[in-house]
């Protein structure tokens, strides 16, 4: 009973600080040097307008405004993100052992609005968030790599 008991405390002890580590290479500011595509809606072809004909456009229009967004994830569990001249404000948290990032930020009404994103890769250098791209049938990948010099508060 005594060895389940221990056992069960390093195994609690790991588990939070695996999840620590997570929170540790998250928080910094990030940009975006690519996004990918993936269509999750297989069915939808020749239904969705992105399937007939406006697919290429779409996918270098969300290119173009998404690339070189800064994300800042902070300790505190807000984020900042910069795109062009517009900067959005919320709060981020872990979930799934630090697998999914939720961004929650205000709508004009103040109801908040979380958006999942699953962390297929978080190094201290390098990231990819995979997210459902808003009015669409994609997920949209981003690459993201470490901005150098610049640290998180």
């Amino acid at each position: 009973m005594k060895q389940h008991y221990i056992l069960f405390v390093l195994m609690s002890v790991l588990l939070f600080a695996c999840g620590k580590k997570q929170e540790e290479k998250l928080c910094k500011k990030w940009i975006v040097y690519k996004v990918d595509f993936e269509n999750i809606d297989k069915d939808t072809v020749g239904q969705d307008p992105l399937q007939t004909g406006m697919e290429d456009v779409f996918k270098e229009l969300m290119s173009n405004m998404l690339s070189n967004t800064e994300y800042t994830f902070n300790e505190d569990g807000s984020y900042d993100v910069l795109y062009g001249t517009n900067k959005n404000k919320g709060t981020w948290k872990l979930e799934d052992s630090g697998n999914t990032l939720i961004m929650t930020k205000p709508d004009k009404d103040k109801k908040q609005q979380p958006k999942p994103a699953i962390i297929e890769r978080l190094d201290d250098t390098s990231m990819v968030l995979m997210m459902k791209a808003d009015q669409s049938s994609y997920n949209v990948r981003l690459l993201m790599k470490e901005v150098k010099g610049e640290t998180a508060h």
